[in-house]
């Protein structure tokens, strides 16, 4: 009788606990989706992930793959106004051998496209 009621005792902890993550994690994803929000323009962008992360391949003298970052007109041919999944900016993100960009940049990039990706 004992081993029963600690059985059920641990199966009642083990549901909370999956409840108590899923709960978590949908809060997560509401934080996320708010920061990509916030930070979803091209000024964040550029001085957050290209300045940092991009640039000794990308501008100037040297532009891999014939993508210059250091200006907005230079960028503006690798984007399709509304359409990450069609923009070589934000296809090319995935397939760099230099650097990884975090889940949270590729977001935020894919929502400013997604937004039109406006000089703003």
């Amino acid at each position: 009788m004992l081993k029963k009621a600690m059985l059920i005792v641990s199966l009642l902890v083990l549901v909370v606990s999956f409840q108590n993550c899923s709960d978590s994690s949908e809060s997560l994803s509401f934080d996320l989706s708010s920061e990509v929000a916030q930070k979803a323009n091209y000024q964040w962008i550029f001085e957050n992930v290209f300045q940092k992360k991009c640039m000794d391949c990308h501008s100037g003298g040297t532009t891999f793959a014939g993508l210059d970052l250091m200006s907005y007109n230079s960028l503006a041919a690798f984007i399709v106004s509304g359409e990450p999944d069609q923009s070589a900016l934000y296809l090319r993100s995935f397939s760099t051998k230099f650097f990884v960009l975090t889940d949270l940049e590729r977001s935020v990039i894919r929502a400013w496209i997604e937004d039109g990706g406006k000089k703003n």
